[in-house]
């Protein structure tokens, strides 16, 4: 799907202003795979009663030290989005993607957490959270074989698994896949997606927990959240946003 064209200026904007330029994980494979393991295993597996619930990175210095600050945007800053929607930025600019301005974020300990409605009526709950990886090791392991582990090692039982679909783009590799599973609480079909993306050192982790009957709806929203997906887009000043060309 191609990205809707950018044009309103922005008057609220998530932030993450985490000193992140040291983390703790030295990542290797077997932490490549739990990068996704963890939150996929996890995502959702408490449906009921708050319907869903998404966990991250446990082990990600990162995300753990996040600390979000509403700040005054200049006059002629450069954060645009499209109609109706806000900007998420986690980590200077690790990771943005764009979201309906009415959504409800939740900030936790390992992931950021978009709800469409404020829990525990929310219908649907997208999780947010990436991790610096060594460049040099990151080619040793595709996204695609990532998000197959994740989602192979899922803790939910799954009755379908939808085949991995990938995109390259000029810069960043990003591979995911949804499958189908019954939320025991209410014995309800759902779905689950998963997302994983990289460019350079950045490994972005995203997932996505929605009911059966809200897939035409959340499949759209979907399509706009890696559409706007941008990483690594590093910005010096909050306040005053992006350069614009």
């Amino acid at each position: 799907m191609e990205c809707r064209s950018i044009r309103k200026r922005v008057r609220r904007v998530v932030l993450d202003f985490a000193d992140d330029a040291q983390p703790g994980l030295q990542p290797d494979r077997r932490a490549a795979l739990l990068l996704g393991t963890r939150h996929a295993a996890r995502a959702g597996a408490r449906l009921s009663p708050s319907r869903f619930g998404v966990s991250g990175l446990g082990t990600c210095g990162a995300m753990n030290r996040m600390k979000p600050k509403k700040l005054r945007l200049t006059p002629r800053h450069g954060w645009r989005a499209q109609a109706n929607h806000k900007i998420l930025v986690i980590g200077r600019g690790a990771v943005r993607l764009e979201y309906p301005e009415t959504w409800v974020v939740e900030i936790t300990d390992d992931c950021v957490k978009l709800h469409d409605k404020e829990p525990p009526d929310d219908d649907c709950v997208l999780g947010v959270s990436y991790h610096r990886w060594p460049p040099v090791t990151a080619p040793t392991l595709t996204v695609a074989a990532l998000v197959r582990g994740a989602m192979e090692s899922d803790e939910r039982k799954f009755v379908a698994l939808d085949p991995i679909v990938e995109e390259t783009r000029i810069d960043v590799s990003l591979a995911w896949s949804q499958a189908r599973f019954i939320d025991p609480g209410v014995n309800r079909e759902a779905c689950a997606r998963l997302c994983i993306a990289r460019k350079d050192e950045i490994q972005a982790l995203i997932t996505f927990d929605f009911w059966l009957t809200d897939l035409e709806r959340c499949h759209a929203h979907w399509n706009d959240f890696l559409a706007t997906l941008q990483l690594a887009q590093w910005v010096a000043d909050p306040r005053a946003g992006p350069l614009l060309s």
